[in-house]
């Protein structure tokens, strides 16, 4: 398995883990064409940064960091958005592995403070996000400095 960054190419392959990520017919893109428009765009901004896991040249994790120049910090806050694992690779600490090497490409990029927030109906998710020594801030948000 290796970690690197999205392509162009992997939008079916993100638009079917973040399929296992909703819960069934709760969220629905409505023009799948302009999400990918959309998505394209991001890949390219310099701010964004689209992590996958590959095995055997399929995806089977997603996240990404938006990188936020924030003045009351004096210097860059990210926010990690959906953490995904594929169902089928669950339980094998890959989410740990991706949070660790989302951590790693913040500090390259000089940043400060990692916010991120998730549901409470999510609890191995909390659970793995206070593992990793993120604070929690209020009923969904956490954060951790670097």
């Amino acid at each position: 398995m290796k970690f690197r960054q999205a392509k162009k190419k992997d939008f079916s392959e993100i638009m079917r883990l973040y399929e296992q990520f909703w819960s069934p017919g709760k969220i629905v893109p409505k023009n799948m064409k302009k999400l990918k428009k959309a998505w394209y765009k991001l890949i390219k901004a310099n701010y964004v940064h689209e992590l996958v896991i590959e095995d055997k040249k399929k995806l089977v994790g997603h996240t990404t960091l938006r990188i936020i120049p924030e003045f009351w910090l004096k210097g860059k806050m990210g926010m990690i958005d959906d953490v995904i694992i594929d169902d089928n690779y669950r339980g094998k600490k890959l989410a740990k592995k991706m949070m660790k090497e989302l951590e790693k490409v913040a500090k390259k990029k000089k940043v400060k403070t990692l916010v991120l927030y998730t549901e409470s109906y999510r609890p191995k998710a909390v659970k793995l996000y206070e593992k990793l020594n993120y604070q929690k801030l209020d009923k969904i948000w956490y954060k951790k400095e670097l």
